[in-house]
């Protein structure tokens, strides 16, 4: 595998409307559920339901910085790995993706770790978007920002791992067919037909 492929398909992802587009939804997803964590904490839903968890405690500040991070980053990464294999297929871009270079395992990859990049910038975007939001609101409601309570550090962190596996797995499945032969195998039944 050569670095060109990899070059070849990150230049596929950031040519595309598709890319900037996803990245742009998991930052306003992010941000828009940092800022409603940041906002409700405390609050009483109503119907007898306890109050949630105010934000002088280390659970509503890990949900703030680390659980919108988390949602964010996760659907958008998914939907770019799904799509990663699945629209060359669709606009039949592959077809000169194969010709360029014929053996398929390279191909596929390349397109992962290209995909595993951007899973991770998809991670680090919305981090950084969920967490400057989510800050400001902490603090305009009157507490410290606090990132040294219990485990926001480390929520934080996780909160870049499911972007990556994610990206790569919905990748895999229809690359499984790519290496394989190109279309996915169903294997064939008999049809009855009404000739009479």
């Amino acid at each position: 595998m050569s670095t060109a492929l990899v070059r070849s398909e990150l230049r596929k992802i950031v040519s595309t409307r598709l890319g900037w587009g996803l990245l742009a939804g998991a930052v306003v997803y992010t941000v828009i559920q940092a800022g409603a964590n940041a906002a409700l904490a405390g609050a009483t839903p109503g119907a007898g339901q306890p109050a949630t968890p105010g934000l002088d405690t280390a659970t509503a500040i890990r949900s703030v910085y680390a659980g919108s991070a988390f949602q964010g980053a996760y659907i958008f990464a998914m939907i770019l790995g799904i799509t990663g294999m699945t629209g060359e297929y669709r606009y039949q871009t592959i077809t000169s993706t194969f010709l360029a270079s014929p053996r398929r395992w390279p191909v596929v990859v390349a397109k992962m770790l290209a995909h595993l990049c951007y899973g991770v910038g998809y991670g680090l975007a919305a981090l950084v978007a969920g967490g400057l939001v989510g800050a400001v609101v902490v603090v305009v409601r009157g507490y410290p920002v606090d990132l040294g309570a219990e485990g926001v550090l480390a929520g934080m962190a996780l909160g870049l791992l499911p972007a990556m596996p994610i990206t790569l797995f919905t990748l895999a499945m229809p690359a499984q067919a790519a290496i394989g032969g190109g279309q996915p195998r169903v294997s064939s039944c008999a049809i009855p037909t009404n000739a009479a």
